[in-house]
């Protein structure tokens, strides 16, 4: 859109000049209405020029507001209130941290609904708005952030296998992968960094 208000623009403005060459040639002997068909010409180009500015403008702001208006509505009819929400967010943190459920490699977003006493959808309703990211994703923080602990625990001596499932991940690929999503790292890079006198 905003390459075809520049080239409207360009287009009236080459339009205009070339107006302006052509009355110049049949008037130009009148100083006066010359004078004043040029100041007339420039003002009017500089309107237009203006109004495609301000609708273009309008029309970016409208769709800017219709996405943020369809991530609203995505759970606008879930029955889900602002403090129920909050709620189950408070509720969903200290399950995270004191029960330690994502340790199971099993465990699933009804599983997680079931702890929370609350509807699978509105599960994910509040790991999407809170939080800002998928059952999965949010799980896997936290299960990556359980394996860099026993990483420095144990020094990097102990076996990568045993630490992918106890910190609950199902299989190598998925660990590593979400290893390096999140550290940018491998495992073993990763205590190198972290203590590199230690390493051996």
């Amino acid at each position: 859109m905003k390459k075809f208000a520049v080239s409207l623009s360009l287009i009236l403005f080459l339009i205009s000049v070339s107006l302006l060459l052509i009355v110049f040639s049949k008037i130009r002997a009148v100083d006066d209405g010359f004078w004043i068909l040029i100041i007339g010409l420039i003002l009017s180009t500089s309107i237009l020029l203006v109004i495609i500015y301000l609708v273009f403008n309008k029309m970016k702001s409208k769709n800017h507001l219709i996405v943020e208006n369809s991530k609203v509505s995505k759970y606008y009819a879930s029955g889900l209130s602002k403090e129920l929400s909050f709620e189950y967010k408070e509720k969903l943190i200290v399950l995270m941290n004191n029960k330690m459920v994502y340790l199971n490699e099993k465990f699933s977003l009804n599983d997680l609904a079931i702890e929370l006493s609350a509807s699978r959808h509105h599960t994910s309703q509040v790991i999407n708005e809170h939080f800002g990211v998928s059952f999965y994703e949010f799980i896997n923080k936290y299960r990556i952030e359980e394996a860099k602990s026993l990483l420095l625990e144990d020094k990097g001596k102990g076996s990568i296998t045993e630490i992918v499932y106890k910190s609950g991940f199902s299989n190598k690929a998925s660990f590593y992968n979400e290893f390096k999503k999140y550290t940018n790292l491998t495992p073993k890079k990763f205590i190198i960094n972290e203590m590199p006198n230690e390493y051996v």
